[in-house]
């Protein structure tokens, strides 16, 4: 009964266009899911699927993909922690993870800045092409 429940939580996920990596049972019998800006574990004995969505997981998103989950039967949805992969492709989960992710964020609009004005110096003090 388990596995036609995973079956059936990743069929709602493809289903409304999400895409699944991978779904497999685990040593202890439970199942972990990973797709689609999420990490998923379905846990057999409570019926919990617990997801763990990436820091960069806007809200309309969450809320679409618990929404889906939240209506298949006999499973009951649990959102965890958010969470990213550090330097060491290591999980880094909770507040670090958003201040990880918000340092990122901010170093790439200063690289992006900085490479503009870099090439608006050279349109401004280069020579022209010669065609």
């Amino acid at each position: 009964m388990s596995q036609k429940t995973v079956d059936n939580i990743v069929k709602n996920l493809t289903k409304k266009g999400f895409e699944v990596f991978d779904h497999y049972q685990l040593e202890d019998g439970n199942y972990a899911i990973s797709a689609e800006k999420m990490i998923l574990h379905y846990d057999v004995s409570s019926q919990l699927l617990t997801i763990s969505f990436l820091v960069s997981a806007v809200p309309d998103f969450v809320g679409i993909v618990t929404l889906i989950l939240s209506q298949i039967e006999k499973v009951k949805v649990n959102i965890a922690e958010s969470f990213c992969y550090g330097n060491n492709d290591e999980i880094v989960t909770g507040e670090k993870a958003h201040e990880m992710y918000n340092k990122t964020v901010a170093d790439r609009v200063v690289e992006e800045f900085v490479k503009e004005q870099s090439q608006l110096n050279m349109l401004r003090f280069g020579s022209c092409y010669k065609a």
